[in-house]
């Protein structure tokens, strides 16, 4: 029986008024202390009132804790006063049958008194069952039925209609399979996402504008402030002009550029950018904001001016595929008048006659 049952049980036992079961018995333990147990006779679950009552002008205690007492469980207990004297009452119950014991225990008296020593006290427990089980037609125990017997006879026509079918399942998996594996396959056409390369005059003035706004200039950061304007035009010259301008120092980019053809209006304008910023970066030279931001002003008008001479030039001599637009160098030839004192004779060819004029 399981401890919710138990529990179930015991509660509606609770719930009964006492007296409704078969009477307990009173026992004298001493002059003015008494024990109480009822009912004697109980079934299987049934609640036991156990109770201790003490001499008046005393109090009693609760006993250790104690989950069984015996063979009975410690459903609960309580203490209180009848007639003006402690009461201990002790709930029990029990789950085996027959003549069960309930064993003498010790019950604390206070103000330091001698405790309680309670007697045995034996309970009888019945069965739920009836008396005769074996009336109980649930109880009997029925013959097992006799085994059923299979026919051994073979028979053909139901083993060919199993065979039939089988063959025809067979064959239409057949002719779904091939039907899968003919299939047209249709593949997706894949097209290549177009590259969409922005000029790069535009991402060099955007990256100035993005400088402007990050204020190195106003938080006193002048070095990071040139430092990133001036990598911005390195970065401009390299994808506008073909240039590895990143790698190179200030001289060697002048170098290239003049090599490259640039104007000396756009060679002036770079050297003065280049020298500011190296004074800044290695001079250890502290800028004031009105000449930090005026060098973002002069970056953005050298980039312009850069990218329309670089078409200029574009649209004067295209390029070949892969290298940046170089100046076509025409050399040009001044006319100068021939006069008879600077006239340089020619020379007669060798098999033209000479003259016979002036021979005398």
């Amino acid at each position: 029986m399981t401890r919710r049952v138990r529990l179930f049980l015991t509660g509606l036992l609770l719930m009964a008024p006492h007296g409704a079961f078969a009477e307990g018995s009173n026992i004298v333990l001493a002059p003015g202390v008494d024990m109480t147990v009822e009912p004697s006779v109980v079934r299987i679950g049934d609640s036991i009132q156990v109770s201790v009552t003490g001499p008046g002008g005393t109090s009693l205690a609760l006993p250790a804790p104690l989950d069984t007492l015996g063979p009975f469980d410690v459903l609960g207990s309580e203490i209180g006063t009848i007639d003006g004297r402690p009461r201990l009452t002790l709930h029990l119950a029990a789950f085996d049958v027959g003549s069960l014991e309930i064993p003498a225990f010790d019950v604390p008296v206070t103000a330091g008194a001698t405790p309680i020593r309670t007697r045995p006290y034996r309970i009888t427990v019945e069965s739920l069952l009836p008396a005769d089980s074996a009336a109980v037609d649930s109880m009997t125990i029925r013959a097992a039925h006799p085994p059923l017997e299979l026919s051994r006879e073979f028979r053909w026509r139901t083993a060919l209609g199993y065979f039939l079918v089988l063959v025809a399942l067979g064959l239409l998996g057949w002719w779904l399979y091939q039907r899968w594996r003919n299939r047209p396959v249709v593949r997706p056409a894949v097209v290549a996402a177009p590259i969409v390369v922005r000029p790069a005059e535009l991402v060099a003035l955007e990256s100035l504008d993005t400088l402007m706004a990050r204020g190195y200039a106003l938080r006193g950061l002048f070095k990071e402030h040139y430092t990133e304007a001036l990598d911005i035009l390195r970065l401009f010259v390299e994808k506008r002009l073909g240039i590895e301008a990143l790698d190179q120092t200030s001289f060697e980019l002048l170098a290239s550029l003049s090599r490259n053809g640039l104007s000396i209006r756009g060679l002036a304008g770079m050297s003065a950018l280049l020298e500011e910023a190296d004074l800044v970066k290695f001079a250890k030279q502290m800028p004031t904001v009105e000449s930090a931001v005026a060098l973002v002003e002069t970056a953005r008008a050298w980039v312009r001016e850069t990218h329309a001479e670089a078409t200029a030039r574009e649209a004067m001599s295209p390029p070949l595929v892969g290298t940046p637009a170089r100046p076509t160098v025409t050399p040009t030839v001044t006319p100068t008048k021939t006069t008879p004192e600077t006239a340089t004779p020619t020379p007669p060819a060798a098999d033209e006659p000479r003259s016979n004029e002036g021979a005398s």
